[in-house]
């Protein structure tokens, strides 16, 4: 899944349930791409707690690729990167 675009407090618990939804099927992996993501770190928390709530229940991986010092460094904060994998090196 590719995100795009601002992610701010008026969308992201929107697109976080929406991500969630994508879990129905339990996957074994979801790959988030956060490289066309031009702000995101404050919404972080949540975008993301729906979605890891889902995963941990369907016992499906977050795979986090290309984000950022600033977005890394709110999800290490906040706790969420205990449960999540990076892929490659932040965008």
């Amino acid at each position: 899944m590719s995100l795009h675009s601002e992610i701010n407090h008026a969308n992201a618990l929107q697109v976080g349930h929406l991500l969630a939804d994508l879990l129905q099927a339990s996957p074994a992996e979801m790959h988030l791409h956060f490289d066309e993501v031009s702000r995101l770190a404050t919404a972080a928390a949540s975008l993301l707690f729906p979605l890891m709530t889902a995963a941990y229940v369907r016992d499906t991986s977050i795979i986090i690729h290309r984000a950022d010092p600033v977005l890394r460094g709110k999800l290490h904060e906040l706790g969420l990167d205990r449960r999540l994998t990076y892929e490659d090196d932040p965008a």
